[in-house]
């Protein structure tokens, strides 16, 4: 920062006389990492009774500028800090793919018989579609189940279930699941949102989920458990056959279970 004088000719040999008025000028230019500002000029009016204070008021205005150009610095510090931690989170936050064990990954589902008994069953995963962050929370979740290859232990009530009546699977040969957004509600357990199509009819459904985690020396194992309900009426399922009794033989409600085993390289 550079300072200056400048002013009327002021005969310094002369004392102040309090019942004249003198003038000076002063001027300086504040410099931040080598780029000038607009010089700032100061007029102080000079008596023997105010010198002292103009020579403060001056003092002043360069403490006002220097603490200007120290807010102007620690803005740009903090700036740049951000950016730097902001550039961390990202890549801290990069997704982890990880590779599904078909083989050991299904859906089950289970619904009430003659309204006092459950029925279950299998139905194979054609595929699956997991990411994760690096806590091993699902950030993807997609999966595509074959009801072609559904398993009750019964095979005329399989050929059933098969049938137009249920999931008529030589129309429609998929049941596809598509996750839209991820909540973390817990240290290992999670909501999926998302849509299921069975039949051609999509609805929304929420996962509830749970991770389970464990590693060897060269990989990361992850067990993924995740279940909803849903109304089978909803997708056009609406067979309403009833026993001798007058008694449902199958049940409205149906719960779903999606059991997923992946692997990460370390």
């Amino acid at each position: 920062m550079e300072l200056k004088r400048r002013g009327s000719h002021v005969d310094e040999r002369q004392p102040y006389q309090t019942t004249e008025r003198r003038c000076r000028y002063f001027c300086f230019t504040p410099s931040i990492y080598g780029t000038s500002e607009r010089p700032i000029a100061v007029r102080v009016e000079q008596t023997e009774a105010n010198r002292f204070s103009s020579c403060s008021y001056v003092l002043r205005i360069l403490a006002a500028t220097a603490l200007r150009l120290s807010v102007k610095n620690f803005t740009l510090s903090l700036t740049l800090g951000f950016m730097v931690a902001l550039t961390s989170f990202v890549a801290v936050r990069a997704d982890v793919v990880w590779t599904p064990d078909l083989a050991h990954s299904h859906a089950d589902f289970s619904i009430a018989h003659l309204v006092f008994s459950k029925v279950g069953g299998h139905i194979a995963l054609q595929s699956i579609e997991l990411t994760t962050d690096a806590d091993g929370m699902p950030t993807h979740i997609a999966a595509v189940l074959d009801p072609t290859h559904l398993d009750t232990e019964n095979q005329d009530r399989d050929a059933d279930l098969r049938s137009a009546t249920y999931f008529d699977v030589a129309a429609y040969p998929t049941i596809v699941f598509k996750g839209n957004s991820m909540t973390k509600t817990g240290k290992d357990t999670f909501t999926c949102s998302g849509d299921l199509t069975i039949r051609g009819v999509t609805k929304p459904v929420v996962l509830t989920g749970r991770v389970e985690r464990r590693s060897d020396p060269t990989e990361e194992h992850a067990g993924y458990l995740a279940t909803t309900t849903i109304d089978r009426r909803d997708f056009g399922i609406n067979d309403a056959s009833l026993s001798p009794l007058g008694v449902p033989l199958v049940g409205n409600e149906v719960k779903i279970t999606l059991t997923v085993e992946a692997t990460h390289p370390k």
